[in-house]
């Protein structure tokens, strides 16, 4: 076993156009993910966006993906979406959708009390902070303690992506 393990290293010298990548390198890497994803972090140079593949193989990318806050508050029957990221995904680009939500679904811009403070190339925008409160106008039901809801960022080539979730706490 020892004369293989010596044979093994001592070949690695010859390898001189390929990367091969150490353990530790491999492992620092890993970490270096699993933190930034624990973290809420993005390491898509300092913008908050994330491809997404479909099925052909394109990739879209998706502005915003993982930067929202879910606030569920169950004496009122509202669950508050707060967008914290530094992209501006398009408001009207975004969709909520899901189950046991008050009854309503669709387009972010659309949706009662929203708000898309910033303005992109003539788009309304989420800003730092922008929310929209689900449950909480007179056309709305309660949001039901067993809630889902995804948001959902539609490219203009039509590709859907789901950018975050969230469910109740009697899922």
């Amino acid at each position: 076993m020892r004369g293989r393990s010596n044979e093994t290293r001592g070949q690695t010298g010859q390898c001189t156009e390929k990367f091969t990548p150490t353990r530790r390198a491999v492992l620092a890497a890993g970490c270096g993910i699993a933190l930034s994803w624990l973290a809420g972090c993005s390491s898509a140079g300092g913008r908050n966006s994330t491809d997404s593949r479909d099925g052909a193989g394109t990739t879209t990318q998706v502005p915003g993906a993982g930067d929202f806050f879910f606030e569920f508050d169950d004496g009122d029957g509202t669950l508050t979406i707060s967008f914290l990221g530094r992209a501006t995904p398009p408001a009207n680009q975004l969709e909520i959708q899901g189950e046991n939500i008050g009854g309503v679904s669709g387009a972010w811009i659309n949706l009662p009390g929203a708000e898309a403070s910033e303005t992109v190339n003539g788009t309304q925008a989420l800003g730092r902070e922008d929310s929209v409160t689900l449950g909480g106008a007179e056309t709305q039901g309660p949001v039901g303690s067993n809630y889902v809801v995804e948001l959902v960022f539609i490219s203009k080539d039509g590709t859907r992506s789901i950018i975050a979730s969230n469910y109740g706490p009697d899922v």
